[in-house]
């Protein structure tokens, strides 16, 4: 790791010539700390934008308490830049104003074990202490120091800043120490904060004599400070410090200098931090020694007196001695208490019955490379009361004129660590509601399966599983009862799947499959077409059924792709294909559809102008009473005729503006137009004819759609109750609160409200009761098959006898035959509407209708 370098701030011009000569814009692993006296917001976000600009890979945390800093000076202004090898910052922010759970921050700074954390909060809270407890609940042996910044004071980090919050940064590495340091003040002793060297005399460098360290000071003290110059040493001056040791519970205090001292050599030595008049040896020196320069005494007992027997008596970790061949010589006593034997009982027993057999070959190569002058590092497990548990096991060999002679080991209890890895790893791999791995965990799956199939010259699917549907149960029975039915659909999936496939959420209601094995597309397709059989059984809640409607997209490696990134995209695209106007619900991928990805960008752009640029326009087809044959009403249809690609099909192009939002736009000026339309007829004699204008559930969740119908109706003068709004059943089954008043805000206005595709949806039918409905349009695909023996009779007529039984008006769309039509009005059916009587017409084409209508001409 290199120096801490300590700017003191004058401007941004010095600032930038400073940076510009210490550092580079690709630095990584730059921990900048900011402590910016009395600055406003405003220049703090100046300072943020400009690191961000001439370090954009730079980690940086500060504040803006004023007071004296390390050097003396009142309000000036210091930034620390410490440069790190092999350590991994990350820095966070919590905004306590936010809604974000302290939970989340915790878990997100713990992710990836590390070592130590600095942290400034601007005040003392119940939310800090929670937010440092849970640290210690989720990473007990982390070592956290740092300080609160005081009321009316802003904290922040390179991408984030707060009035009212928590910022912080980790360091995490394999070879990372981390010790806490406390300098206990007397009040006697003022001006003598801790001295980590004797004072500098004039012409010497500004620099200690620590190597690989640096150390993170915070002090509440805000009278006299001394002199503070030091090459790896940044101090933040807070109003009250916060610590938290490793193992040790989190405190506050107003009366010590903290310091936070890491190494990027593990087990830092704190003696080398320690001040020359307080300065002592540790155990640690014993531990860190080379094996070939411990020479002498064998007899570690005697090793400085009593003062390594005091050590090795309360040391929490078992340690004790073996010859080269693995038999016991001396133990400290928490070994006696973890194996539940006396001393004089485990003298010559051979270490190897205290482990996991499975473990003994590893302990002896270990060993064997002992003996060779090597510290060895090993996990394994070690036999507990009721179960194994998890050590991990340090060997240092004890070598006496230049031969092995004994072996020191220490092992540490791993066990609670290692189920909160595991713990941690489920939260941040596998999804909290089906127990299935998540987006995170698939790409880690994805990449290894690449690198295994690129080996073995192999192929594999992903599969790509959208399930539709699943939100409407959410809006209908709760989101509990939409979590089952995704665990009901997962275990589903699970089932249909051959061995060795692995089976993933994308997202909410997406789920991902990886295929080996056989990737033929027969082979392929014959799975899917079984896992949308299983998903489109129906699900049964609250004594209702539901149907589930799946929808697949398959890329294959490496034709499709060969990384992550393009296989996922290709699937995904896949996927969109089966929603873009095909009748298959399990699609592969082609090369062919990056065509088609362009050609929807496209459609997307002219889509946006097509307003403005008059191409679009309704069509209206009549709805006539199936007995007298008197026109009593329209549909309103839109259709888009494009200067180069001509009429362009509606479902094509209104999905799109759905995803969009253009809906918006396009359902206002259909409101609008079709109500000036209708009006205009009325005014030529045609009084008692409405138009049915259909309605997306997306127009319904726009809070401006009872003012664009309002409007629509006040600049037409068109009466409410000639303007039939439709919507589908999946609207209908929505029994949200705003809905619900939205429909009844409808009805008080007289407008209509029509049932469209009425039969295709869900068993629900209590909304015919519980909302104001006037009509039902018996779905087309029950009256293209309509004849004496189809089972479509008895739906149709079913249908009929429950909404005339309700007083609902009953419309059959789709006629086509005469036959058709005669079934229809036999079953009692008032209003048809189709072909045979009329296919869609422009406004200018329908009134010619109407006028022939008039004069009694055939229609």
């Amino acid at each position: 790791m290199g120096p801490t370098y300590a700017y003191a701030y004058k401007n941004e011009n010095e600032l930038k010539d400073f940076i510009q000569t210490h550092y580079h814009e690709f630095s990584n692993s730059l921990l900048i700390q900011a402590d910016v006296a009395n600055w406003s917001i405003g220049e703090i976000n100046r300072l943020r934008r400009l690191i961000s600009t001439l370090l954009p890979h730079a980690v940086m945390i500060g504040h803006n308490a004023a007071g004296h800093l390390a050097d003396g000076r009142n309000g000036q202004s210091i930034l620390y830049f410490t440069h790190f090898n092999e350590i991994k910052i990350t820095s966070s922010l919590l905004d306590l104003a936010g809604n974000d759970p302290i939970i989340d921050f915790v878990k997100g700074l713990a992710f990836g074990r590390p070592k130590a954390a600095i942290m400034v909060a601007n005040e003392w809270s119940g939310m800090l202490k929670d937010c440092i407890g849970l640290f210690g609940d989720y990473h007990p042996q982390i070592a956290i120091a740092g300080g609160t910044a005081g009321k009316n004071t802003i904290i922040f980090t390179e991408s984030m800043i707060s009035e009212q919050g928590i910022a912080a940064v980790t360091f995490s590495a394999q070879n990372l120490g981390a010790e806490i340091i406390l300098n206990e003040r007397q009040a006697e002793q003022k001006g003598t904060a801790a001295r980590f060297h004797d004072p500098l005399k004039k012409g010497e460098p500004d620099k200690v004599a620590i190597q690989n360290h640096t150390i993170f000071g915070f002090t509440s003290r805000l009278d006299e400070l001394p002199d503070f110059h030091a090459a790896n040493i940044s101090l933040f001056v807070c109003r009250q410090t916060i610590v938290k040791p490793p193992g040790k519970p989190a405190s506050m205090d107003q009366h010590k200098d903290i310091y936070l001292c890491i190494s990027e050599l593990a087990g830092g030595r704190k003696d080398q931090f320690q001040n020359k008049q307080n300065h002592f040896e540790r155990w640690t020196q014993l531990l860190q020694t080379e094996p070939k320069k411990l020479k002498g005494d064998l007899d570690l007992r005697s090793i400085s007196g009593g003062y390594y027997d005091s050590i090795i008596k309360n040391h929490p970790d078992i340690i004790f001695t073996t010859d080269v061949n693995g038999n016991i010589r001396m133990v400290n006593p928490a070994f006696t208490k973890m194996f539940g034997k006396r001393t004089e009982e485990l003298e010559g027993i051979c270490w190897m019955e205290f482990i996991n057999p499975i473990n003994r070959e590893q302990l002896k190569n270990g060993f064997e490379k002992a003996k060779m002058g090597k510290t060895v590092q090993l996990e394994m497990e070690v036999p507990g009361k009721k179960e194994f548990k998890t050590f991990y096991i340090h060997i240092f060999p004890i070598f006496a004129h230049e031969e092995c002679v004994e072996m020191l080991l220490v092992g540490r209890d791993m066990t609670e660590q290692r189920l909160m890895e595991e713990k941690l790893e489920k939260m941040a791999y596998y999804d909290e509601k089906t127990g299935l791995p998540n987006q995170r965990k698939l790409e880690q799956m994805v990449n290894k399966w690449i690198q295994k199939a690129k080996k073995e010259k192999r192929s594999f699917s992903i599969l790509f599983i959208e399930i539709d549907r699943v939100k409407t149960i959410n809006d209908a029975f709760g989101h509990h009862v939409g979590d089952k039915a995704r665990i009901q659909l997962a275990a589903r999936i699970q089932s249909m799947l051959p061995g060795g496939s692995f089976l993933g959420r994308f997202s909410t209601n997406k789920f991902t499959v990886l295929l080996g094995g056989n990737t033929h597309s027969n082979a392929v397709l014959a799975i899917c077409q079984r896992i949308v059989q299983a998903i489109q059984e129906p699900l049964l809640f609250e004594n209702q059924e539901f149907y589930i409607a799946p929808s697949i997209g398959i890329s294959v490696y490496p034709f499709d792709g060969q990384e992550y990134a393009s296989l996922m995209k290709n699937a995904d695209a896949a996927l969109s294909r089966t929603k873009s106007g095909t009748s298959k619900n399990v699609v592969f991928y082609l090369n062919e559809m990056n065509k088609e990805m362009i050609e929807r960008v496209e459609l997307e752009r002219s889509l946006r102008k097509a307003i403005d640029k008059d191409e679009f326009f309704l069509a209206y087809q009549p709805i006539i009473n199936s007995v007298t044959k008197e026109i009593v009403a329209c549909e309103a249809l839109l259709r888009w005729e494009h200067p180069k690609w001509g009429i362009v099909p509606p479902m094509k192009f209104i999905p799109v503006a759905e995803e969009t939002g253009m809906i918006h736009a396009l359902g206002k000026w259909i409101l609008k137009t079709a109500c000036l339309q209708i009006k205009e007829w009325q005014r030529n004699g045609f009084e008692n004819i409405s138009v049915s204008v259909n309605v997306s559930a997306y127009q319904l969740q726009n809070n401006r759609f009872i003012d664009n119908i309002k409007q629509a109706l006040d600049a037409s003068g068109l009466a409410p109750r000639h303007l039939h709004l439709e919507l589908t059943e999946s609207v209908m089954i929505d029994r949200s609160l705003k809905t619900v008043d939205m429909l009844r805000e409808l009805m008080e206005m007289g407008v209509h409200i029509s049932i469209d595709d009425f039969g295709t949806g869900y068993s629900s039918l209590s909304y015919l009761k519980h909302f104001p409905i006037h009509t039902l349009k018996i779905d087309r695909s029950f009256i293209q098959n309509l004849h004496k023996q189809s089972p479509d009779l008895a739906i149709v007529h079913a249908i009929l006898t429950m909404g005339h039984g309700l007083g609902l008006r009953i419309i059959a769309e789709g006629i086509e035959t005469t036959e058709q039509l005669y079934m229809l009005t036999s079953l009692g059916c008032e209003f048809v509407q189709g072909y045979l009587i009329e296919k869609p017409m422009e406004a200018r084409r329908f009134t010619h209708w109407l006028e022939r209508k008039r004069q009694n001409l055939n229609i």
